[in-house]
């Protein structure tokens, strides 16, 4: 019986490599992402307003994606024109009060209070949650990870940084261990360039050392693809895993197999060649 670590070593098969970088560069593609949350952070050009959108928009993507953008452009069309601004200002206060009501599943208005407030603090302290993120990595990275697994630590160090900046927030998760698949999939828009989909705004991190986003729908096409054991949990092992596998495909640039393992789901499945 093959483990998760023999899994890992197995190369996978040139005819699947192929139709996976295929699908990469399909869907890398604004067009494809119209009805997604990396949308909103796009209707903004000044880099702190662009990375609040995607902060609260990477936060709140989870449920029925209909719901996830309504809850979002809610936020956003509240704060016109400068979304950072209307944090500052605690404008957000008027639209969340400090109430036990829902606001979306289980955060209530009270909740998305309390974000914001941290958020506030981010940005009157840092200037920007990018300036925050980087000072405090470039102070604890050099001594934090050392030789071994080094992009493993840097990410599990600015995952760490990230919920501590936000450590009484309910809408960050603070289990390390889970796949962390907003916060990964926030940092890949952030990290990544070159693309027309992520900003590429925190060029300081390396794109080699993000992990892939993780969830059910991802873990569902490579497993199919026998990217991943049908045993695999979602969690941030996991989340290694593929991502450690997608670097036989993009050594530098591992997450840009997220775009192909969209596609895959979009095209049935018909594109793959079985191995």
């Amino acid at each position: 019986m093959k483990t998760k670590t023999d899994s890992n070593k197995t190369k996978i098969p040139e005819k699947l490599k192929t139709s996976l970088k295929i699908l990469a560069d399909k869907y890398e593609n604004l067009s494809f992402m119209k009805n997604d949350p990396s949308s909103f952070m796009h209707r903004y050009t000044n880099p702190r307003d662009q990375e609040a959108a995607a902060f609260i928009s990477a936060n709140l993507s989870f449920g029925r994606r209909e719901q996830i953008l309504r809850k979002i452009s809610y936020i956003l069309d509240a704060a016109e024109p400068h979304l950072s601004d209307w944090i500052v200002s605690e404008e957000f206060t008027k639209i969340f009060p400090d109430s036990q009501k829902k606001f979306y599943r289980f955060f209530s208005y009270g909740d998305m209070r309390l974000f914001f407030l941290r958020y506030k603090d981010v940005l009157e302290k840092f200037g920007s949650l990018g300036n925050a993120v980087e000072i405090s990595y470039k102070n604890l990275a050099t001594t934090a990870c050392g030789t071994e697994n080094k992009g493993f630590c840097r990410q599990q160090l600015i995952l760490s940084i990230i919920t501590t900046l936000f450590k009484d927030s309910r809408l960050i998760p603070q289990d390390q261990s889970s796949a962390c698949k907003k916060l990964n999939m926030f940092l890949r828009w952030m990290v990544r360039t070159n693309s027309p989909v992520d900003l590429g705004l925190w060029t300081w991190y390396n794109a080699e050392d993000l992990l892939i986003p993780l969830d059910t729908h991802v873990i569902s096409s490579a497993r199919k693809m026998k990217l991943l054991p049908k045993d695999c949990a979602v969690n941030f092992k996991t989340a290694l895993l593929l991502t450690q596998k997608m670097k036989q495909i993009w050594p530098d640039d591992p997450c840009k197999a997220d775009f192909a393992l969209f596609g895959y789901g979009i095209n049935n499945n018909n594109i793959f060649i079985k191995n």
